[in-house]
């Protein structure tokens, strides 16, 4: 029997879902802590809700140990649906992106700072952002990630933001 959200009819709002993946969680609302969604759509099985109290729109679930998918063959892997192709072939493309990005928070912030990239992967963002006159620190959930990150000399943290001891008003912007 499948745990997958079962959708009975072609409208959103007539889902009769089954019980969370037992490898996942409900992932609740990170800006309110609501628990009280509308059911938006469904991707690939995942429920996209929106949150009663704030309107934030997210996952329904999360992974139990989000940890242990963004191993090393997340970031290079024969199935990009689970990961990315080739991260580490892709860096260029990333960071003419990112340093695009980084520019535009400049513009409409008229300084640089301290920024915090949370999810920073192998640390491309935080590099053209030292590179610009950031001060810069990243948290990523894959140690592997981190381990590669922190061999470019960035500082990052392999863990979750939530289980971080950060002071109040550390950074000036904070990337997701």
């Amino acid at each position: 029997m499948s745990t997958l959200p079962n959708v009975r009819t072609g409208r959103a709002e007539a889902l009769v879902r089954t019980p969370a993946r037992p490898a996942e969680i409900t992932n609740k609302c990170a800006l309110c802590a609501d628990g009280a969604t509308r059911t938006l759509f469904q991707v690939d099985g995942t429920l996209i809700v929106k949150c009663a109290d704030c309107g934030l729109v997210r996952q329904e679930t999360r992974p139990l140990a989000a940890a242990a998918i963004y191993d090393g063959d997340y970031y290079a892997t024969d199935n990009p649906k689970g990961g990315y192709a080739n991260y580490f072939l892709d860096s260029d493309v990333n960071r003419r992106t990112f340093r695009d990005r980084i520019r535009a928070i400049e513009r409409r912030y008229g300084r640089c700072g301290r920024l915090l990239d949370v999810g920073c992967a192998l640390g491309d963002f935080l590099l053209e952002a030292k590179a610009s006159g950031w001060d810069v620190e990243g948290v990523e959930v894959s140690a592997f990630a981190a381990e590669q990150a922190r061999a470019r000399g960035l500082r990052v943290t392999a863990g979750r933001l939530e289980e971080l001891a950060l002071p109040p008003a550390r950074f000036d912007d904070i990337a997701l």
